[in-house]
Formats: structure tokens, sequence, C-alpha cells
């Protein structure tokens, strides 16, 4: 990780800024490919989002091919969004997210990120999973009081999602609630 010091006020605020935490988590590995996707899972874990994108920080220079790899799936997976807008991208990436844990999801291991819009997270949130081993990205994301799911996640990477990013569930209240505090916002 970066030492400068705006990864580290980065950083420093992601605990106290989210109100999610991934804790709990583990790898589960049980053949010899798994464990090959698990020992390159692993390279993510603990990293942030904005490290594994940017091949200038230290995470890039020390794992480049990882990193492009990464990004090229990543961009790939937003591509056939159109409806999403370019600068909520940058913003929601940019904003805090947690270290990447390594989780397993339909038998592979994976990492997993969470992140959110600056000041705005308890409304725009997203929770997003890469399989090194099969090159799979899927994520799940709540943006303007809608989830939005991105690329072809099965239910259980989108229930583990759910679950990791602490999405709001699809009711009338949290739809009605999120209402509310985007208006504040506005």
């Amino acid at each position: 990780m970066s030492t400068t010091p705006i990864h580290w006020l980065k950083s420093a605020l992601v605990p106290t800024t989210l109100a999610f935490a991934i804790s709990g988590c583990s790898a589960k590995a049980g053949t010899p490919v798994a464990n090959e996707s698990a020992a390159t899972a692993n390279v993510f874990a603990g990293t942030y989002l904005f490290d594994v994108r940017d091949p200038r920080s230290d995470f890039g220079k020390a794992h480049p091919q990882e990193v492009k790899r990464y990004s090229s799936t990543f961009n790939a997976l937003l591509a056939g969004q159109v409806k999403l807008e370019r600068t909520f991208v940058s913003r929601i990436t940019s904003g805090p997210s947690t270290q990447g844990e390594v989780l397993d999801i339909d038998g592979q291991s994976s990492v997993v990120h969470v992140t959110c819009q600056s000041h705005r997270c308890d409304i725009e949130r997203m929770g997003l999973y890469y399989s090194p081993a099969s090159n799979q990205m899927g994520a799940l994301l709540w943006s303007h009081c809608e989830e939005t799911i991105l690329g072809s996640p099965s239910a259980t990477a989108l229930a583990t999602l759910r679950r990791v990013a602490k999405l709001p569930e699809r009711t009338a209240q949290d739809i009605a609630r999120c209402k509310k505090v985007s208006a504040a916002y506005e």
C-alpha cells in the first residue's frame, strides 16, 4: 500500500466512514485449481479498490499483470452499462472502500470489494467480486434507490454481495427511506 498521505488518509477514514465492515470471511479451496485460484485471489486480499485499479500504486508496481487484467475486466464489466454515468462510476470507485476480502463464490476464490460514493455511502454503494482463475467479475450496485446488477453474477454471488455490502432490501420501507435521504442530499 502506498505510504503517501492521501492513501494514509483514505485508509484511516475507511473504518470510521463506512457503516459496513467485512469480517469473519475466509477462502475455501479444495482442489489444486481452487488452490491456485486462492493464491491468485490472495494477491488482492487486503488491497483497496483504488490501489488495485491504479498501475502507479505500490500494489500496481508490484503486480502489474494482475492490475492490468483486473482493470480490463472491470472496464469490460462497465462498458455495457450505458445508463451508468462515467462521472458516477469514477466517484463510486474513488470513494471509501473496504480492503479486498477473499471469499469462495461459486467454488472459486474471489476477491470482494465494497465501495461507496463519499458522503453518500448510505444510498450509493457497490459490492464487487473478481475471480482471477476465470477472469470473471460481477457487481451489485445500490444507486438512486435502485438495485443494478452488473455482469452475470449467479444467485449465490448476488446473495454474497448483498450480505457483504449490506445492501438494503428491496422493500417499500427501505426505498422510502432511501428517497428521503436522497432528497436531503439534493
